[in-house]
């Protein structure tokens, strides 16, 4: 069974992290990235479960705790820092991308990115948190309201901010 329920998670947070990528920018695609987000986590701790560094954070349940606890505040931080200062999500991506955390697992040693990890799900929360969309963007509902309707220039046509002039017949003769 635990096989099944593994393929199900794994199934489902595949489809989060598409919806992540394809669905425009909105409530929708914040809630893909969401679910993404918490189950990834989920889903690496159910396949590491037996391993002997996951072992001994089951036999300590505060620490779990409190590790869980320090990972959702410091998101909830980076959250709020990436939507105050938008420009410092990049930045904190590529400061991240050198850090990894050996994990041995099966004989062989992987490398997890946590910290870029984390970096991410900051930027996930600051598109959950209010003005929601993209981070330092506008909703898309902003976008269209300030583009009068919306469209892009290409489908609506320049736009003209004089009414074109109007010559009568009389002015030409004279």
């Amino acid at each position: 069974m635990s096989g099944v329920l593994a393929g199900f998670g794994l199934l489902v947070a595949a489809i989060g992290a598409a919806g992540a990528i394809l669905l425009p920018a909105g409530r929708l695609r914040s809630l893909a990235m969401l679910t993404g987000l918490v189950l990834f986590p989920l889903l690496i701790l159910g396949d590491q479960w037996h391993t002997h560094q996951i072992a001994d954070l089951r036999d300590d349940p505060m620490r779990l705790t409190f590790l869980a606890a320090l990972a959702i505040g410091a998101s909830g931080a980076l959250g709020y820092v990436f939507r105050r200062w938008p420009t410092l999500l990049p930045l904190a991506t590529v400061a991240a991308l050198p850090f990894r955390i050996p994990l041995h697992a099966g004989g062989d040693t992987a490398n997890l990115l946590v910290p870029l990890y984390l970096v991410i799900s900051g930027g996930v929360v600051a598109t959950l948190l209010p003005g929601g969309g993209a981070v330092g963007g506008p909703t898309p509902e902003d976008a269209s309201a300030t583009a009068g309707g919306g469209g892009s220039p290409a489908a609506t046509g320049p736009a003209d901010d004089e009414a074109p002039e109007e010559t009568s017949n009389e002015e030409e003769e004279e």
